[in-house]
């Protein structure tokens, strides 16, 4: 099972892409439900991200987030935003291609330096833009194994939906209309 076969939409990429924006609009259009992996382990962990890693390490973040995309993975017709690195290991790159279709939310660096210093609060690792672009550079790689690759710089999340949605029609996931993608 490849891709289309699976159910869920996932989309992928650095943070600051538009990954839970994009997903929430996404979600919506299609009348799916979402799920935004950071958002989901912070809620059932009853801390954030951030303390999460200061207390228990990136290994143990990765433990919840592995155990997280099992579980969603067996879900169908599911908008899913991943976290940054979710998609920056072969084992999670095999489960999410297998269980849906991958799509990149690509944007230039420069692009997310300046999206992640806006946030609020900032993101610690757009403070230090030498390791920033460093892990950039490190995850394009496994972005690229996406099955779909979108645009996402100097677009509104309404553009950046509506290519989704035809390549949702090219693929052969949504119907002519567009509203009701028919993967798995």
């Amino acid at each position: 099972m490849t891709g289309a076969a699976g159910g869920n939409i996932y989309l992928v990429g650095f943070m600051g892409a538009g990954k839970s924006s994009v997903a929430a609009a996404l979600g919506a259009r299609l009348g799916w439900p979402v799920a935004d992996t950071d958002a989901s382990i912070e809620h059932q962990s009853g801390l954030s991200i951030m303390d999460i890693f200061r207390l228990h390490g990136e290994a143990h973040f990765r433990y919840l987030e592995q155990q997280l995309m099992q579980s969603l993975s067996r879900e169908r017709r599911l908008v899913v935003a991943l976290g940054g690195g979710t998609f920056c290991f072969p084992e999670m790159v095999e489960l999410i291609n297998g269980s849906g279709c991958s799509i990149w939310l690509d944007c230039p660096l420069e692009e997310l330096v300046r999206r992640c210093a806006s946030f609020h609060p900032p993101r610690p690792l757009a403070r230090d833009e030498t390791a920033f672009r460093r892990l950039f550079e490190a995850r394009l790689t496994f972005y690229a194994q996406a099955h779909c690759r979108v645009q996402a710089s100097s677009r509104t999340i309404v553009q950046v939906v509506a290519e989704i949605e035809d390549i949702l029609r090219w693929r052969g996931l949504a119907d002519a209309a567009g509203a009701s993608p028919r993967i798995g």
